[in-house]
């Protein structure tokens, strides 16, 4: 079974996580902060954590990368996010690399260039849900 690597298990890494194993797939999770690494294995109980961080190699090879086929970056910093997204693409060649935008006016790095192959920028789909419910 191919498996997943999220990096951050905030609440966003938190609900992909959960949403993932209702799915099916296999998660794995790398978060740099104990008391969350706790937290989500208690809410989410079947899935494989890691002490570490997205931007460092050695860490991401610990939490499993070379067997995972998604990685999703999903900190609450763009910096992280597109460090984690370029080394997965480009150090391990994961197959398919999501990154999410925190600061909207970053989203113009977040592209196949730094390795991302899909970005979740949840202002602009905010926005768009927000104006396509005001024009119905």
């Amino acid at each position: 079974m191919a498996a997943l690597l999220i990096v951050g298990a905030g609440k966003s890494g938190t609900a992909i996580g959960r949403a993932a194993l209702e799915a099916g797939i296999d998660v794995r999770i790398l978060e740099s902060r104990p008391d969350h690494i706790e937290e989500v294995e208690t809410q989410l109980g079947k899935v494989v954590t890691t002490l570490g961080s997205g931007i460092d190699p050695i860490d991401l090879e610990r939490a499993g990368i070379r067997t995972c086929r998604w990685l999703i970056a999903a900190t609450g910093s763009d910096e992280v996010n597109l460090v984690s997204a370029t080394l997965a693409k480009f150090e391990f060649g994961t197959e398919v690399v999501l990154a999410r935008v925190v600061d909207p006016r970053n989203r113009w790095l977040f592209g196949p260039d730094m390795g991302v192959d899909h970005a979740l920028d949840e202002t602009q789909l905010m926005a768009e849900l927000a104006v396509g419910r005001l024009t119905e």
